[in-house]
């Protein structure tokens, strides 16, 4: 398995942040069915336990459809608004119980891609509920600034279409697939709740204003959903 691996402004009056990133990291997993409950109970173990030093919050994601040739079935996402604990994860003292883990999940599930980054326009996480539906739009941007700034302008204007819905876009920075650049994630409650709010969206005149703006600069390289399994 692979190694386990913008502007400081907080705009409160249109609920969108523009200044205090999420920093995450994303592992790729492929579980056999057989292995998931085994594999579930073993992180379980892990993360709850003393042995686990960072703060970062720990979620293990089931993927649902998948616009990318991969042969992956689950995702272990790392994620905090604090850098020094995402820091945490790749620095200390070797620790042979860690070892253990990894020896042990190499053993109930294929280790695929890794890759890290952060967001930088994302709605007021306060605003936000914990949703366990998530659909992703893998991107390559040319120019992020235009679409940094288009974005925040759509996602104030549309807020009616959304309830406690976290909306975002972010950069990939290290380990993710040719040609993707940046990345536009949002939440919902469920799989018919996704396709409501999008019918809503292209029906929405400001997110057609949005679609039209970003469409010279931006290629669609591939999307995804994925549905929690668990957090820790």
């Amino acid at each position: 398995m692979k190694k386990l691996l913008a502007v400081i402004a907080v705009c409160l009056s249109t609920g969108i942040l523009t200044g205090q990133q999420v920093y995450w990291s994303i592992y790729e997993l492929n579980i056999d069915r057989k292995n998931r409950t085994a594999v579930v109970d073993l992180m379980d173990e892990w993360f709850s336990s003393e042995d686990y030093s960072s703060k970062a919050n720990v979620a293990l994601y089931q993927i649902h459809f998948s616009g990318a040739d991969k042969d992956v079935t689950h995702e272990l996402h790392f994620f905090s608004e604090d850098l020094s604990e995402m820091n945490k994860l790749y620095s200390g003292d070797y620790n042979p119980k860690f070892d253990l883990f990894l020896t042990k999940l190499n053993q109930l599930s294929e280790g695929k891609d890794a890759f890290t980054g952060k967001s930088l326009v994302r709605v007021n996480p306060k605003e936000s509920k914990d949703h366990s539906f998530v659909a992703v739009w893998l991107l390559d941007v040319q120019d992020a600034d235009v679409y940094a700034s288009a974005f925040e302008k759509m996602v104030n204007k549309t807020k009616k279409l959304r309830s406690g819905h976290h909306f975002s876009f972010g950069a990939t920075l290290f380990g993710i697939e040719p040609g993707v650049s940046h990345y536009v994630l949002h939440t919902f409650e469920s799989y018919q709740e996704m396709m409501e709010t999008m019918e809503k969206y292209h029906e929405n005149k400001d997110f057609q204003e949005f679609a039209k703006t970003i469409s010279p600069i931006r290629t669609m390289v591939y999307n995804i959903t994925r549905n929690l399994v668990k957090k820790w």
